[in-house]
């Protein structure tokens, strides 16, 4: 995610601790990023300024955070924006995926609302929903007021979601950190939002180290697949209901495949969501791919060959199918979708491993497998 040095203050927003107006925030040090494109952090005097852009309407923000020190007086001059005293200490996650960022900072204890804790795959939280240091919510659209106010959270940290508001959340005067990770296409970009997170939970300097290893490696995989002179062609899912959904050229995923040499039959199409095809469709185009990847949820066993085909009988059509060349990701124990900011570097080695094997002699490949 790139350098961002636009600090628009388009949103009124409200605050645990009121409003200020006086600070110019262009008048800031701007932290430098990378690769991000969503949110900036920048340092004042006695507090920080951290602006999230709207990723629907990028010439607008979508919220600007103060953030001060809780053992520290509030500045008397302060821009406009949500006053958020951290480090937070009793902070509540409505997604797996930043509770597990959060955890991979090594501050889960700080953790003390989550919502649908069933999906979320951190012992540390699950032992702590068991003994109940931490509370479930319920569900992250519709979380229980009552534990809400009852937890008597410093924080609530939550995905945005575009023309979509957070109902009564919103006024028990607790700051919604908004987390817009998942808008970033390039996977660099979508890594280094944990240095946003940090900035909340006082892990800057760790998240920063954290990210340097993540960008090494992965430039170092990325670097090594450029070497490729005749790339491998890929399939992605599988069938859903009527459709079939594969990633938009401009796509978070569509860039990890084009990072790891994959030649990928729909990276020249527009967007970066989801395309929703026909079977027929995906048939036409890719039935002789050199290599099926397959991401599925199955809490009773992995996917098999088999099972595949009783799922829909002209699956076993495909050349990858014939050639026994699909690997699969068991997302019921392999944590793909909750992990994917902190180990993008993995996730571009997988797919470099299993398609040029050479390239990567020493690796072992983390999320994805050959089903059997």
């Amino acid at each position: 995610m790139r350098y961002l040095t636009i600090f628009i203050i388009s949103l009124v927003t409200w605050s645990c601790g009121g409003q200020y107006g006086s600070a110019k925030v262009d008048e800031l040090d701007v932290k430098p990023l990378g690769y991000a494109k969503g949110f900036t952090i920048a340092n004042g005097d006695g507090y920080k300024v951290v602006n999230v852009i709207n990723p629907w309407d990028t010439t607008r923000l979508l919220h600007s955070y103060i953030l001060v020190d809780k053992l520290a007086p509030i500045p008397d001059s302060l821009p406009s924006g949500t006053i958020v005293r951290v480090p937070l200490e009793r902070a509540v996650t409505y997604t797996s995926v930043s509770a597990s960022i959060i955890d991979f900072l090594g501050a889960s204890e700080s953790i003390v609302g989550v919502c649908e804790g069933e999906y979320i795959p951190i012992e540390s939280i699950k032992k702590r929903l068991a003994n109940g240091e931490v509370v479930d919510l319920g569900q992250g659209t519709m979380p229980s007021i009552e534990k809400l106010v009852s937890l008597k959270s410093d924080g609530i940290i939550t995905d945005p979601y575009q023309n979509t508001g957070y109902g009564a959340v919103e006024k028990l005067g607790v700051p919604i950190i908004e987390c817009a990770a998942y808008m970033e296409p390039s996977p660099l970009g979508h890594s280094e939002w944990i240095k946003f997170i940090a900035a909340f939970i006082g892990k800057e300097k760790l998240a920063d180290s954290l990210f340097n290893g993540i960008e090494s490696r992965y430039l170092k995989a990325k670097e090594v697949a450029a070497t490729v002179t005749s790339k491998k062609t890929i399939l992605p899912g599988k069938r859903y209901g009527q459709a079939w959904h594969v990633a938009a050229g401009g796509s978070y995923m569509a860039n990890i495949y084009r990072d790891a040499a994959a030649s990928y039959y729909w990276q020249d199409t527009k967007g970066q969501g989801a395309l929703n095809l026909s079977f027929e469709s995906v048939f036409a185009e890719a039935k002789d791919a050199d290599t099926w990847f397959i991401t599925y949820y199955n809490s009773a066993a992995d996917l098999t060959y088999d099972e595949l085909k009783a799922d829909y009988v002209s699956y076993a059509s495909f050349t990858p199918f014939k050639k026994r060349r699909i690997y699969g990701c068991n997302t019921a124990n392999k944590p793909l979708f909750t992990t994917t900011l902190f180990t993008p570097d993995l996730i571009v080695m997988d797919y470099v491993k299993i398609l040029y094997p050479s390239l990567l002699p020493d690796y072992t490949t983390t999320y994805f497998t050959p089903i059997k």
